[in-house]
């Protein structure tokens, strides 16, 4: 087992004498290290690109492809295992090149056994050192610490979470788009024993779909720059959070047998790999077949719509994480939020309190500048937003009702001239309304 007592530390020997490579297999498996031995650098390198080791121990002179070759090949990759070079020479030169070209170490011919495992161990270290730093700085941009909600429907689903992330089991987050169903899963992640490792997101992106591939990856020796190493591999001991909408009939069908089996076969590859990463599987439909087709654990959170308790929290936080002036909001300003179907959920939510914080002449936001927010339809539905050209128009549209078309006093509010604001007034169709149908809209709300 590792230092830390969880999964073996995965160590790859490329080693052609095969005496010497099958004494080394044998003693450090004795010391707790799962061990996979080849005989060439072109079947290491195959290797290493189909598994995430964590440390290889790598022979310089090798048929079929040198170790410092193998090396250079493994520049290409996102995340390469800690490489010991072997050296039957020892000299100087072969060691400042390993080095360069991101070798952890090297050891001369003949060795000590007690010195290999000392220098394994210590390569091992610094890797887990690098990973730790990494999730230490994405855990502060993105990991939620907690969560907290006052709607019974929410309450229960966060009791659950706690069990469920000392689980390996895949989970099955269901609910409308925009509700937070990734923030859950991230929380999830946060909860876990897998905290210290990757957790990667595979979302759709402007409409597309996701292959097969980009779950399981490609098999194979580049030809230039990084093979796709695939989500279950870059995650690794970590958490994959799959949106299903993204994925192909193809891709579905792909994880449909990765959960059945839990390992997983790369794109052009012929063996098998072990599924250590953790699933959790995101769906907006909750009459999705492939949901109940997969024997998950189901987590379902309800909209916004009807969780009307958690407004004044989630409107807090949301403002406090706002740049520029910090806002409060007025308090008959939550009976129009409580009055809107928030068809997107959390996320418009978010985009509403952001264009309001821009466009609200004060810091207090009120009644008036949601109402005016949301029937000019400025946030659309799951939050995508408005061109800047109609924020723009919306806060001029929002001076001339707030001073009741007095073009003085908009024009000053705005800091602009007169002329320009006449100008823009032309450019955007502006007309002074003959009755006073804003007259709802005081400057006090």
């Amino acid at each position: 087992m590792s230092a830390d007592g969880s999964a073996p530390i995965r160590v790859l020997i490329a080693e052609d004498e095969e005496h010497l490579g099958a004494i080394l297999e044998h003693f450090l498996r004795s010391r707790g290290y799962a061990v996979t031995m080849c005989r060439d650098g072109r079947a290491a390198l195959t290797e290493l690109h189909a598994v995430p080791y964590d440390v290889a121990l790598i022979d310089i002179v090798m048929p079929e492809m040198d170790g410092l070759e193998v090396l250079r090949h493994l520049q290409n990759e996102p995340a390469p295992p800690e490489v010991i070079i072997i050296t039957g020479n020892g000299t100087i030169d072969t060691a400042i090149t390993a080095i360069k070209l991101g070798a952890y170490d090297y050891i001369s011919k003949p060795y000590r056994m007690a010195e290999i495992d000392v220098m394994v161990r210590r390569a091992w270290e610094k890797r887990e050192l690098g990973k730790a730093n990494v999730m230490l700085r994405a855990r502060t941009r993105e990991l939620p610490t907690e969560m907290t909600s006052r709607n019974p429907s929410m309450r229960e689903v966060l009791a659950r979470l706690p069990a469920l992330a000392q689980s390996d089991a895949p989970v099955v987050i269901k609910g409308e788009r925009g509700v937070g169903k990734s923030y859950v899963a991230r929380y999830l992640h946060a909860l876990s024993g897998r905290v210290r490792d990757s957790l990667i997101e595979v979302r759709q992106v402007r409409g597309g779909l996701t292959g097969a591939a980009a779950l399981v990856g490609r098999q194979g020796v580049p030809s230039g720059g990084a093979m796709p190493t695939g989500a279950f591999l870059a995650a690794d001991r970590g958490t994959t959070v799959i949106d299903i909408a993204a994925l192909d009939e193809e891709a579905r069908g792909v994880l449909r047998d990765v959960i059945g089996s839990n390992a997983f076969m790369r794109v052009g590859g012929s063996h098998a790999l072990p599924l250590t990463t953790r699933l959790v599987i995101c769906v907006d439909d909750p009459a999705d077949a492939f949901a109940s087709s997969i024997g998950a654990e189901q987590l379902t959170i309800p909209p916004l719509r009807t969780r009307h308790e958690d407004l004044a929290p989630l409107v807090a936080e949301m403002l406090a994480e706002q740049t520029g002036p910090i806002h409060t909001i007025a308090p008959e300003a939550f009976d129009v939020l409580a009055s809107y179907t928030w068809p997107g959920n959390v996320r418009e939510l978010g985009v509403v309190l952001a264009r309001c914080a821009l466009l609200a002449p004060k810091e207090n936001i009120s009644a008036g500048d949601l109402r005016l927010l949301l029937a000019t339809g400025a946030v659309g539905v799951e939050g995508r937003g408005a061109p800047l050209s109609d924020l723009e128009k919306l806060h001029i549209e929002a001076m001339l009702v707030r001073f009741h078309w007095h073009q003085g006093r908009a024009a000053e509010a705005l800091g602009i001239s007169t002329k320009t604001l006449y100008r823009k007034m032309r450019e955007f169709g502006f007309r002074r309304p003959r009755k006073r149908k804003f007259a709802r809209v005081r400057p006090e709300e």
